[in-house]
């Protein structure tokens, strides 16, 4: 009864018939907590005693959240609960104690709490795994990665065969395909990135971070 009301995203649901949503309270909690270390808190709030005033007071925002997770970009999540064993999807009661239980992350769930808790923090995301490790350079990394062990094959500093060192650049190379890999096989589009900055308020233009859509110039 009380959850669905605290979010007007929860509460244009209320109209469909047999909507389904998730909320995890514990996940936005966190989110207001960091918000509230970054940014400061609401005044109005700390006020009225409804957050954590031993984190409230900041003179100017500082520090930074990077969030990293598989869930929804836009959507409320449904019927997300899983188990996940030996790398595939069961049902969250097969061999308890022994299968990781799992939901998704409701990323604009957690961007709406971070910024009603902190009017000194600003929300940038979700964008999906792949654009933002496209654009922080996994691919030059990676071909530097590779060029290195091929570098000390053959300068002989590591001793490696060849069988070794091919092993080596496949593990490499295969890695980071599939972090940006956007197919169902690949990690690319299933995981969103989320950042929480300080706000800057000042600046005419506002700013994007490397990753979301700005460069190391912006």
């Amino acid at each position: 009864m009380y959850l669905p009301e605290t979010s007007t995203r929860y509460q244009a649901l209320k109209s469909t018939s047999d909507a389904t949503i998730e909320i995890s309270p514990e996940s936005l909690a966190y989110l207001r907590d960091l918000a509230e270390r970054i940014g400061g808190a609401d005044e109005k709030a700390s006020k009225t005693g409804t957050k954590n005033v031993k984190s409230v007071f900041r003179k100017e925002p500082s520090g930074a959240a990077l969030i990293i997770d598989y869930g929804t970009a836009a959507s409320i999540p449904t019927n997300s609960l899983r188990g996940i064993r030996a790398h595939k999807r069961v049902s969250p009661f097969e061999s308890p104690g022994t299968t990781d239980v799992s939901a998704d992350v409701d990323f604009l769930g957690l961007a709406e709490a971070a910024i009603n808790a902190s009017p000194g923090v600003e929300v940038h995301g979700p964008v999906d795994q792949a654009r933002f490790l496209t654009a922080m350079g996994i691919r030059e990394r990676a071909a530097q990665l590779v060029k290195q062990a091929v570098d000390r094959e053959r300068a002989g500093s590591t001793g490696d065969d060849k069988s070794t060192l091919t092993d080596l650049v496949t593990r490499i190379e295969g890695g980071s395909k599939r972090l940006i890999d956007i197919s169902p096989q690949g990690m690319g589009k299933l995981y969103q990135v989320m950042a929480i900055l300080p706000y800057l308020g000042t600046r005419e233009k506002p700013r994007r971070p490397v990753g979301f859509g700005g460069d190391i110039t912006s």
